[in-house]
């Protein structure tokens, strides 16, 4: 032979034997023309699992949990809402003619409940003041635009209870509420008016100051867009429960350069007489206010209630 063995004592080929894998293996080979002692083992028996839905998951071998969907509320908590605001808001039942010119402002809320939110927000508004029916002048002089109105600038922080009508699922959600407020607001006298106002008199033109608690309702309603974005409308009147202001309008200020030279409170002299003006109920022809209004005046902007109209985006965390 070429490889050196000698063909006779080449070892045999060993015959192909079969293989088992897995449990199979552990089992005993049968015995050729022998039964298996045990009739079960022949086939596989079908496994049935008892209490789990039959899917492919059974039928790897795998186990899947089954996972209930859960309550919408659950993974909220506690919701706090931010919501910027924008509107007008007006003084009532005042001595003067009141415009309102914008209200801007925002809150700050957070839910106790599904039906109950507390809240507390900040607005700042603007108006302004015209002289009004009330304030015994004469209207002939009274042409200087600049000098016609002033400025009221008014502060409001306010807190309170919402309670809502519907659930939170719905998306149109109508609310009532109230709570208490505090207001600060200043007249400020342009440079102009002061400039011209104390070539006569020193102390003419002096800022005023306001402030005072307040107790509000308002209602409204929340239009859902998505589930953290709403749109707002919101009604409050305040009604003022204490008041403080630092000294009445200066009715000057309202009047042109032709009505110096009458100032005071207790009413003017018609033109033509010397001084400030007369003691007595009525001012025919003068530039102040008369007795009776100086008494309504000198709280006037202070103890006036009023309301905001605003409208606002509500964003929800």
């Amino acid at each position: 032979a070429v490889s050196g063995v000698s063909k006779a004592n080449a070892p045999e080929a060993a015959p192909l034997q079969e293989q088992r894998v897995g449990s199979a293996a552990a089992a005993p080979a049968p015995i050729a023309g022998q039964q298996p002692s045990n009739p079960q083992m022949g086939a596989a028996a079908p496994v049935t699992i008892t209490g789990a839905p039959a899917d492919a998951s059974s039928a790897s071998g795998v186990s899947v949990a089954q996972v209930a969907p859960a309550d919408d509320k659950a993974d909220e908590g506690t919701r706090i809402s931010v919501q910027p605001r924008f509107g007008t808001s007006s003084v009532t039942n005042s001595i003067y003619d009141v415009s309102a010119k914008f209200a801007t402002g925002f809150s700050l809320g957070v839910d106790l409940s599904d039906y109950i939110t507390i809240e507390g927000g900040y607005t700042y508004a603007s108006y302004s003041l015209g002289a009004g029916n009330s304030i015994s002048y004469s209207p002939g002089f009274n042409t200087q635009s600049y000098l016609q109105t002033v400025n009221l600038n008014d502060n409001m922080i306010d807190a309170g209870v919402k309670a809502y009508i519907m659930g939170p699922k719905s998306r149109i959600r109508p609310f009532v509420g109230g709570g208490l407020g505090y207001r600060k607001g200043y007249v400020n006298y342009d440079d102009r008016t002061q400039s011209y106002l104390k070539q006569f008199n020193q102390y003419a033109a002096q800022d005023v100051e306001i402030s005072g608690f307040a107790g509000y309702v308002e209602t409204g309603i929340e239009f859902k867009v998505t589930k953290s974005i709403s749109l707002t409308g919101t009604f409050k009147y305040f009604n003022m429960l204490s008041s403080k202001q630092s000294n009445p309008l200066d009715p000057n200020a309202f009047l042109n350069q032709n009505g110096y030279g009458y100032y005071g409170y207790n009413g003017g002299l018609a033109p033509g007489y010397y001084g400030g003006g007369l003691s007595g109920t009525t001012a025919a022809g003068g530039y102040g206010y008369n007795n009776d209004t100086r008494s309504q005046a000198s709280n006037a902007l202070a103890q006036n209630n009023f309301y905001q109209l605003m409208a606002g985006i509500q964003i929800s965390f």
